[in-house]
């Protein structure tokens, strides 16, 4: 596919950053910008595979709608 998800309320895609070396294994960064967050995933390419980090995303993509459909379920 495209490597697009859309989930109610999240619509997630893949971007290419400019970014050569990460300075972790894997760093998720959450940022607001227009009132929207916005999710970065870097990660080491020597570790993880693209489609693994999106598949990871997609699965983090199914948590956050599930806790936005029932905010007082615990996560755990």
């Amino acid at each position: 596919g495209s490597g697009e998800l859309d989930l109610p309320g999240l619509s997630l895609r893949p971007l290419e950053s400019a970014e050569v070396m990460s300075k972790y294994d894997l760093t998720l960064t959450v940022v607001e910008h227009d009132g929207r967050l916005v999710l970065e995933w870097e990660y080491n390419r020597d570790l993880f595979e693209a489609r693994s980090i999106g598949r990871m995303a997609e699965h983090f993509g199914v948590l956050l709608s599930a806790a936005l459909a029932s905010p007082r379920t615990p996560i755990e």
